[in-house]
């Protein structure tokens, strides 16, 4: 009998057509599922997924935010009543792809000793996953796996499914009780966007409690930013799984390089869990031909930080989705603060940064020659955060803040723009606030830190103000897109603060983690 791998989820009743292929695919894949739902719920869903075990909740979340949505202890506990062994906590609408049974193996082994989670890839519409034309999504996590032994380490701490925080929650809960983290890197995780539906409110009392409860010297104004940082923190350092098959384990590739960066690059193949893999230099790899004699050939234009799991994935994408050329998205890591981390990125950024660099480009054989410069225009943009850019120098000198001046309107009202008001208030000050903007409605007319949240229809009247920040790190590209349907580009300015390593590490230190500054 096959060992099974047990998802619990809610699914909500409304969007049904989505998550009835979203939760299609899971079945297909091999997963059996459990649905958690209020009653009157179950009476409106239940006949369109015969599929599916329901089960009735016994409490939720309604007088909290509004919505009858499961506590994550709840979900445990019915996990641990429901599964002999490997389970795991999913969003409802996630689509799963591409999980042949020996992958279904290998992650549900790995799962038996870890916290295995896996991020999604945002797309447009359905058809774009079979294609991924898609873009990793770095703002959580949303599919868990562990063994039901784990469950005894979390504890009732008011975390909401559908609510955030929960996804950043558990793999801190996780490492303070010694269970090893590991990301599954495969990109077979899936999400059409939709626009974002958590409270930032709720979102700050429930990071409040869980400070208070296990970060004691975690000051309550901090509480956000102390969670969301150590949670990137742990996710970069996770150890990086990556299912290949045997086949695809004896792929002959060849890595080139710069002469210069031969002995940081040769480190970092050391380490990688795809073993077959020669590194040549440009030259010698031009004067020897040698690309001819590989099966792929990735060309480094610059000294890269790879995932142990780097080639194995390059290898799985591009025999999965048959492509022949790809160009791998990066990061900017600082080797000197190490400060900018995947964490501190976002979809607009990835995607700006990218293009002001030379293509890390992988080829498979016959798909080019010895330079790639013919092919770029070719190449496929593969959107997945495996490595990133070594810098020498302070990373600042690469992202520099835009000049701001005048009348300005913060968007959105967001936690990250409520923080940005309260930290560079005293040295912003050639500009004048006149506000928050928000695509909430609820959010309208509350104040923070002294600022007004105005609903986006302000911004129509142009002449009242000079220039609009927009101040987050989620769907900075779909708010940018909004802006530019509505007012004159030249008012919109990005903040880019993240990519700033000095100035990011002048507001860590004002962070205090267990009583003392995160940096020294």
């Amino acid at each position: 009998m096959k060992k099974e791998i047990v998802l619990v989820t809610s699914i909500a009743p409304k969007n049904i057509e989505n998550q009835q292929e979203a939760i299609g695919s899971w079945i297909a894949n091999g997963f059996r599922v459990i649905s958690c739902n209020v009653i009157e719920e179950l009476e409106s869903i239940q006949r369109y997924f015969p599929d599916v075990e329901f089960v009735e909740l016994s409490r939720h979340a309604a007088e909290v935010i509004g919505k009858p949505c499961p506590y994550i202890y709840d979900l445990l506990q019915i996990l641990k009543a429901k599964a002999d062994a490997v389970c795991g906590i999913v969003n409802s609408d996630i689509h799963i792809r591409g999980i042949s049974e020996e992958f279904f193996d290998f992650v549900r082994e790995s799962a038996e000793t870890s916290v295995v989670f896996a991020r999604r890839q945002e797309v447009e519409k359905a058809e774009d996953m079979h294609t991924l034309d898609s873009c990793m999504f770095l703002g959580g996590v949303d599919l868990f796996l562990f063994h039901r032994e784990m469950i005894n380490a979390f504890e009732d701490d008011g975390l909401i499914l559908g609510q955030a925080m929960w996804d950043y929650w558990l793999p801190i809960m996780a490492k303070e009780h010694g269970i090893p983290l590991k990301e599954l890197v495969n990109p077979v995780l899936f999400h059409i966007k939709h626009a974002f539906q958590w409270d930032d409110g709720v979102t700050d009392v429930i990071s409040k409690n869980i400070c208070q409860k296990h970060f004691k010297n975690v000051d309550d104004d901090e509480a956000v930013f102390f969670l969301k940082d150590r949670f990137f923190a742990l996710i970069t350092e996770a150890d990086k799984i990556c299912y290949v098959t045997e086949d695809m384990k004896k792929r002959r590739v060849l890595v080139v390089g710069k002469e210069e960066d031969a002995y940081g690059n040769r480190l970092e193949l050391g380490r990688q869990t795809h073993k077959n893999i020669t590194y040549a230099g440009e030259q010698e790899a031009l004067i020897q031909n040698l690309p001819k004699q590989y099966e792929y050939v990735i060309y480094l234009p610059y000294r890269v930080w790879m995932t142990e799991a780097f080639v194995s994935a390059i290898i799985w994408i591009m025999e999965s989705y048959r492509i022949h050329g790809m160009r791998m998205h990066v990061y900017l890591r600082g080797n000197v603060s190490k400060a900018v981390k995947i964490g501190n990125c976002n979809e607009k950024m990835l995607l700006d940064f990218n293009e002001d660099l030379p293509p890390l480009a992988i080829y498979k054989a016959g798909a080019a020659e010895c330079s790639p410069m013919d092919m770029n225009a070719l190449l496929k943009p593969c959107r997945i955060c495996l490595g990133g850019v070594w810098s020498e120098e302070d990373t600042g000198v690469i992202w520099r803040k835009q000049k701001t001046e005048g009348k300005v309107y913060i968007f959105p009202a967001g936690y990250m723009a409520r923080r940005w008001v309260k930290e560079f208030r005293d040295v912003a000050e050639e500009i004048e606030i006149e506000g928050f903007i928000d695509n909430n409605s609820d959010m309208e007319g509350r104040v923070f830190h002294g600022v007004r949240v105005y609903d986006v229809n302000v911004l129509k009247q142009v002449e009242q103000y000079d220039k609009v920040l927009i101040v987050t790190n989620l769907y900075t590209d779909k708010i940018y897109e909004q802006l530019l349907n509505m007012i004159p580009k030249e008012k919109i300015i990005i903040w880019k603060n993240e990519f700033d390593a000095q100035l990011w590490m002048e507001i860590r230190n004002q962070i205090k983690v267990d009583g003392r500054p995160e940096v020294e």
